[in-house]
């Protein structure tokens, strides 16, 4: 199973997340020499801190022009801008503030006005039509009218949802919206999120799994007989994803 093409194995975090490191800086620098700029979706979670920490280091941010990075989400918490669960907020400290990303190219999901004056439910489906619109005005589309990432950072949760495409949640049947609110009954919370659509139409996905309490899950995902219909499964047979492991979440693998 890992030795298929698209599924990098490293034997730590760090190893993972510089491997990680190293496509992202080639995802950006072709498309800045390609198309003018870099389109971005981040990710939230611990495990991107890892990837973000080699880009900062100079060998890998003196090769960026981050003039021409656009930061997008990929999913966010109905939180304020800097509460502790934002994922804003993670990597605008974890990342963006050390960089030359103008504020103008960095693009929350949350509006922390309305965030105050509404109903969780109303926020949530506000945020996802503006934050759709957003992503309509800013992004190339391609000859069917269809906008295009140039990379949608993404992870994997134990029980198998990547953004908040969550198992058993509406979300995953979503095809007409680029960006959706929905509500995680676990979590007893609404968060918005990218939908199916729009990340399979990026031009390159990059998943960054890393943990022994992924193993199970992620074998069975990459497994292609199996028929478990976990969310991030939908990635699994796409050849522009880009699977980034560290060997407790790949320790698996070799059972499937």
């Amino acid at each position: 199973m890992n030795a298929k093409s698209n599924v990098h194995v490293s034997s730590s975090v760090d190893g993972a997340a510089k491997a990680a490191a190293d496509f992202w800086l080639q995802c950006a620098t072709a498309a800045i020499q390609k198309r003018g700029a870099f389109y971005v979706a981040f990710s939230g979670g611990s495990t991107p801190k890892y990837l973000h920490r080699y880009l900062l280091m100079d060998e890998y941010r003196e090769k960026i022009d981050w003039s021409k990075v656009h930061a997008f989400f990929g999913d966010e918490r109905m939180v304020g801008r800097d509460h502790p669960d934002s994922n804003y907020r993670m990597v605008r400290e974890t990342l963006l503030d050390h960089t030359d990303v103008p504020p103008t190219n960095i693009y929350p999901v949350v509006d922390d006005a309305l965030l105050a004056s509404a109903e969780p439910a109303q926020s949530a489906s506000v945020f996802a039509a503006n934050y759709a619109k957003i992503l309509d005005q800013r992004l190339a589309h391609d000859k069917q009218g269809r906008i295009k990432f140039d990379l949608v950072m993404l992870g994997m949760g134990a029980d198998g949802h990547t953004a908040s495409l969550f198992p058993g949640t509406s979300i995953l049947e979503e095809s007409a919206r680029n960006v959706a609110e929905v509500y995680v009954e676990k979590l007893k919370a609404w968060r918005v999120s990218l939908t199916f659509p729009v990340i399979e139409q990026a031009h390159q996905r990059l998943l960054l799994i890393c943990g022994e309490d992924k193993a199970e899950v992620l074998a069975k995902v990459l497994r292609p007989a199996d028929k478990h219909d976990y969310p991030v499964k939908r990635f699994a047979s796409m050849p522009d994803s880009q699977w980034f492991l560290d060997q407790a979440a790949a320790s698996k693998l070799g059972a499937a």
